[in-house]
């Protein structure tokens, strides 16, 4: 049988060749052959090769060049045939990077219910007679990004990364105005988010996706940070303004003695 299947991309392209290596359990016997199968979305079969295996060999490679220009992910299965009997069968999932539209409108959706394949496709059906054709993947809370643009891929629609949605709700803001859950001036907090984005792009950018850097971003009708790093920028412009502590005083009519002193009033 086959112990394990590789490929020398991670994503494909029209026209362009992978190399898919199928590792076997053990060595070949004689009259043994493999069957590749490329199938894509909604049960397509997009090319289908019957591969001689050399008898004692403990692997076997395809050189695969996609043609089908329409599947946005295929799954490629081999199976092992010995005197022609079916023994066992393993596949690998590989996205296609299709051209994306530079002309077009797209009607976006929330898909994806936690990585439920079925209500996914309960979603799809819906939404596509309202005339939706694109989804965000990499949204949704406790569902890796790879796995919402894996489902989405299967239903064959383009993918835009959802990066992030930064907003506050005045109802749920701390009446102390001290800090906000995240500062969007913190050091760290950058850091994270650097980081975080970084992971998103890298873990769909096999699937050739649009990305969305932001959606609704807000920062509430009376939203105030006093984090130090906040602090820190506001003080640094009020001295930009005002070029000394002592007119900032006479304007405001206060009697602040350092500028660390300095806060939003």
């Amino acid at each position: 049988g086959i112990k394990e299947v590789g490929s020398d991309t991670k994503a494909l392209e029209v026209g362009k060749q992978a190399v898919v290596t199928f590792t076997l359990r053990q060595p070949a016997k004689a009259r043994t052959s493999l069957r590749c199968e490329v199938e894509g979305p909604f049960d397509r079969v997009v090319a289908r090769q019957e591969v001689p295996v050399s008898e004692g060999a403990s692997e076997v490679q395809w050189v695969y060049t996609h043609r089908d220009p329409i599947s946005r992910i295929v799954r490629i299965t081999g199976s092992v045939l010995e005197d022609g009997a079916n023994r066992e069968n393993e596949s690998i999932e590989i996205p296609v990077r299709l051209p994306l539209a530079t002309d077009d409108f797209a009607a976006v959706t929330w898909q994806c219910f936690k990585g439920d394949h079925f209500n996914n496709q309960v979603l799809l059906k819906s939404t596509e007679r309202l005339g939706d054709n694109m989804a965000f993947a990499g949204f949704m809370s406790g569902v890796p990004a790879w796995k919402t643009a894996r489902m989405q891929a299967w239903n064959n629609w383009p993918i835009i990364a959802y990066v992030r949605h930064y907003g506050y709700d005045p109802g749920g803001a701390n009446p102390k105005l001290i800090r906000r859950p995240y500062c969007l001036t913190d050091p760290g907090y950058k850091a994270s988010e650097r980081q975080r984005v970084h992971n998103t792009v890298k873990a769909l950018a096999p699937y050739g996706v649009i990305y969305n850097l932001g959606d609704e971003n807000t920062l509430g009708n009376s939203d105030i940070c006093w984090s130090p790093s906040c602090l820190e920028f506001f003080r640094g412009y009020l001295r930009r303004t005002y070029q000394g502590l002592d007119r900032l005083n006479h304007k405001w009519g206060t009697q602040f003695k350092a500028w660390d002193q300095v806060m939003p009033l």
